[in-house]
C-alpha cells in the first residue's frame, strides 16, 4: 500500500531511516568489538539527529553516550567529558542512561587526574544501577567502568 507523503513528511521519513541505519550499524560494530567504527557511526547518527532537529531528544542522549564511550576508548577523556556535558547532581538516576553517563564521566575524570571529582560520579553510577531499572545492555559496561575506575582511583 503506497501512501502519498508531503515533501516534509517524506524528508522526515528519510531522516528517520538514515538515523536508524547509522544507530543500528553502530550497535553491530560495538557488538563486534569495533569501537572505532561504533564511534564513527554514532557520529553519523548524531549528524542525522541534528539535521532533523532532534538533538534535544532522548535518542540524542543515547548517541551522546555512545560517542562519549568511543572517545573514552580512544583515550580522549576530554572529548568524552565534552560529549557528556555538565554533570547533574539533582537525582542519581533521572533516566535509564544516567548510570552510564556517571560511569563514563568518572572514568574520564580519573584519566585526566581529577580523582576527587570522579568519586561522587562513581557513587552516582553505583547508586544508579541499584535504585532503578537499568537497561540490561548497560549494566555490564557500567559495572566494569565503575570497577576499573574505582581501582585506578584507589577507592
Amino acid at each position: 500500500m503506497d501512501i502519498d507523503l508531503s515533501p516534509e513528511d517524506a524528508a522526515f521519513r528519510d531522516d528517520v531511516r538514515a538515523f536508524l541505519r547509522q544507530a543500528s550499524l553502530a550497535t553491530v560494530a560495538a557488538g563486534e568489538g569495533d569501537y572505532g567504527h561504533m564511534a564513527t557511526l554514532a557520529d553519523l547518527a548524531n549528524d542525522e539527529l541534528v539535521r532533523g532537529g532532534w538533538d534535544a531528544t532522548a535518542v540524542a542522549g543515547l548517541t551522546s553516550i555512545v560517542r562519549a564511550y568511543g572517545a573514552l576508548l580512544d583515550a580522549r577523556p576530554i572529548r568524552c567529558l565534552d560529549l557528556l556535558g555538565p554533570p547533574s547532581r539533582d537525582d542519581p538516576v533521572s533516566d535509564a542512561l544516567d548510570p552510564m553517563r556517571h560511569a563514563l564521566r568518572a572514568a574520564a575524570l580519573v584519566d585526566i587526574g581529577r580523582v576527587e571529582e570522579a568519586v561522587p560520579e562513581l557513587r552516582l553510577a553505583q547508586t544508579g544501577i541499584t535504585v532503578r531499572p537499568v537497561l540490561v545492555r548497560m549494566l555490564a559496561p557500567v559495572a566494569l567502568l565503575v570497577h576499573e575506575t574505582a581501582t585506578s582511583a584507589g577507592c
